[in-house]
C-alpha cells in the first residue's frame, strides 16, 4: 500500500518556508545582541559549576541563525528555479515578492487565467516544491 499525502499540511510546510526565504531575502537576519544590564543587588546562590558564556552564546546563536535561513533560502530558490514557467510566475508572485502582496483574484488578472486555473497552477507548485524540498507530509 502507498501512503497518501496530506495536502494541507504540506502546504503549510512549504508555505512557512517559502515566507522565511521571503523575510530572509527581504530583511536577512535580525542579529542578537549582548545584554549588558548588571543587577543592582547581589545574587546568593549555591554553586552551581556552570560558567556562563553570554557573548559565546549570542554570536554562536547569530552564525546559526544566518546559515539555516541561507540554506533555506537557497533551497527554496533552487526549488522555484525548477519548475515550469507558469508555476514559478505564480509562486513568485504569490510568496516571494515581499512588497506585493496582492489578492489571488488581482494576480489572476495580471497573469492573464481564470481563478480556477490559477489555483491549479498554484497548487501543482506548492506540491512539487514540496517534493523537491523534502517538504511532503504523510497521512497515517
Amino acid at each position: 500500500m502507498l501512503a497518501t499525502v496530506n495536502r494541507t499540511a504540506t502546504r503549510k510546510q512549504v508555505e512557512q518556508q517559502l515566507s522565511l526565504a521571503c523575510l530572509y531575502k527581504r530583511a536577512g537576519v535580525v542579529r542578537r545582541e549582548m545584554r549588558m544590564t548588571s543587577a543592582y543587588e547581589p545574587k546568593f546562590h549555591g554553586a552551581t559549576n556552570q560558567v556562563s558564556k553570554p557573548v559565546e552564546a549570542v554570536a554562536v546563536h547569530n552564525v546559526d541563525k544566518e546559515a539555516y535561513m541561507k540554506s533555506v533560502h537557497d533551497n527554496v530558490m533552487k526549488a522555484v528555479a525548477h519548475l515550469g514557467e507558469a508555476e514559478k510566475e505564480v509562486i513568485e508572485c504569490c510568496y516571494l515578492n515581499p512588497y506585493a502582496h496582492k489578492p489571488d483574484y488581482l494576480l489572476c488578472h495580471e497573469l492573464n487565467v481564470s481563478e480556477r486555473t490559477f489555483r491549479r497552477i498554484k497548487a501543482r507548485a506548492v506540491m512539487e516544491l514540496a517534493f523537491m524540498l523534502g517538504l511532503e507530509v504523510f497521512e497515517d
